[in-house]
């Protein structure tokens, strides 16, 4: 099918059936076979014979996109070495080269402690962007990565090249840090495709407790699995929360109150309960193949430049 406008469309048959749905002029068979061709301009439509030459070689189309995926995944591998040495960078996992018998996942961050490594708990090993990385699938209310960073911090960056596969709950959990106490953590996708941010002030498990960051309609189900990347700034020195989607900001707000942020045990992929006996179920349902943790503000020029 080749489409020039929103009233120009051809369509051309090499192989099995195609029907036709929509607002197409009823001269026109609504059913098309090998061999077969229509053009759908203006509200008229032209029979003729389907010409394989108007169209690129599919062999030809799949190798030149064999090749930009090589470039991409090459730039891809340079950028993520230079990525370790990041300042302020807490915790850094590209799943690469990560071993599916081991439950232990590498902390990639320069000088990372052992104790910052991560524990993958179920997923499942799958691809990342490209054939040639890796991602973790999360699909089970049990799957997640643990890690644990300490002390506190005025600022922090969140960064994940995710994929979603479906919204089943009202909450899907990216992460939860330090839950329960004041300054935790959450970052998660709701059920209409918002991406929302929630930093506990106060004790009170009240609404007003939090300060809180809720973007527009981010991801729908046409984005159901293409990838994407999300960021997420807590700016403590200005007082601001920020977050981007594919490197543009898409909502900003102030923080009414300064509250430093509790670094602590992090579930990565799903939500950390209160209690053990809790039923709240927040798991994120797709792919992760990168995440990143930074205890400063990173600017809108260099998350550009890290998706």
């Amino acid at each position: 099918m080749s489409v020039a406008g929103e009233n120009d469309c051809t369509v051309h048959i090499f192989e099995g059936e195609v029907e036709l749905q929509g607002e197409v002029p009823e001269a026109t068979a609504r059913h098309l076979y090998q061999g077969d061709a229509v053009t759908l301009r203006a509200g008229k439509s032209t029979a003729f014979r389907a010409d394989p030459r108007s169209f690129a070689d599919p062999v030809a189309i799949f190798q030149a996109a064999a090749s930009a995926s090589e470039v991409q995944w090459e730039k891809w591998r340079a950028r993520s070495r230079s990525l370790i040495e990041a300042p302020g960078l807490l915790a850094y996992f590209d799943f690469e080269d990560w071993d599916a018998s081991s439950v232990t996942l590498p902390n990639r961050a320069l000088n990372a402690d052992e104790n910052s490594h991560g524990t993958v708990i179920g997923c499942e090993k799958l691809s990342g962007r490209w054939d040639q990385n890796t991602a973790l699938g999360f699909a089970k209310t049990s799957d997640r990565v643990i890690f644990r960073t300490t002390g506190s911090t005025s600022s922090i960056t969140l960064m994940a090249s995710v994929r979603v596969d479906r919204f089943p709950l009202d909450h899907n959990s990216l992460l939860s840090m330090a839950a329960g106490e004041i300054g935790e953590v959450h970052w998660k996708l709701d059920r209409s495709g918002r991406l929302l941010l929630g930093l506990r002030a106060a004790p009170a498990l009240k609404y007003k407790s939090w300060e809180r960051l809720e973007s527009p309609q981010v991801v729908t189900p046409n984005d159901f699995g293409r990838w994407i990347h999300l960021a997420t700034v807590i700016d403590g020195d200005h007082q601001e929360m920020r977050h981007f989607v594919n490197g543009r900001e898409v909502a900003r707000a102030p923080m009414k109150r300064r509250v430093p942020i509790r670094l602590g045990l992090t579930h990565l992929g799903n939500f950390d309960p209160l209690t053990p006996d809790s039923r709240m179920v927040r798991n994120f349902n797709g792919r992760i193949d990168e995440f990143a943790l930074f205890s400063r503000a990173l600017s809108a020029e260099e998350i550009a430049a890290m998706q």
